[in-house]
């Protein structure tokens, strides 16, 4: 197969990958040119919401682009930089991990649901604060019956945000579909 871009009409990048139900979703970030110079801390990036892409065939289907699935306005704490997420299934929920600055300066992981895997999400909460340089490109994934956040901070390096070491954490779902708070030490 020839490389194509997914979705040329639109910028997007940071793309985590799942197939639910024998269908390939693609969740980017979704870049927004405004137009701001270029900075050490991100400040250009303005990321304000997550679109998901799907496919059948992707060697011979265009995506599907199901819109918006979360917008920084459905999240009060967060002011912009929506950068890396991740979604993961669990019980027949769709959970959106995802990463986002707030209007204090300081990322955060939260977590948006949905009933299917191209949403619409419903805000639900943050699940990792703080997050120690910028972002943490994360990833969620159930391992031997267990649940674990994976994601890197600038803590070992004292706080130079290129400088990133990884970590992992065990993940805990409530009885009512919640994630418990995570609390990055």
């Amino acid at each position: 197969m020839k490389p194509k871009y997914l979705f040329p009409k639109d910028y997007m990048a940071d793309p985590s990958a799942n197939v639910f139900n024998g269908r390939l979703y693609i969740y980017p970030s979704h870049d927004w040119d405004a137009g701001e110079c270029f900075d050490d801390d991100g400040g250009h990036f303005q990321m304000k919401d997550y679109h998901v892409l799907s496919w059948d065939d992707v060697e011979n289907d265009d995506a599907t682009d199901h819109g918006v699935i979360l917008d920084v306005k459905d999240v009060a704490w967060a002011e912009k930089q929506m950068w890396d997420n991740d979604c993961v299934e669990k019980d027949g929920k769709y959970y959106l991990i995802f990463s986002a600055k707030g209007y204090d300066g300081v990322f955060r992981l939260g977590v948006a649901v949905a009933d299917n895997p191209y949403g619409p999400f419903r805000y639900q909460g943050v699940i990792l604060e703080p997050v120690v340089g910028w972002t943490t490109h994360h990833s969620i994934v159930e391992y031997k019956g267990q649940w674990y956040l994976c994601y890197h901070d600038c803590v070992p390096s004292n706080d130079i945000t290129h400088l990133r070491s990884l970590k992992i954490q065990r993940l805990f779902y409530n009885e009512d579909g919640t994630i418990q708070k995570v609390v990055n030490e």
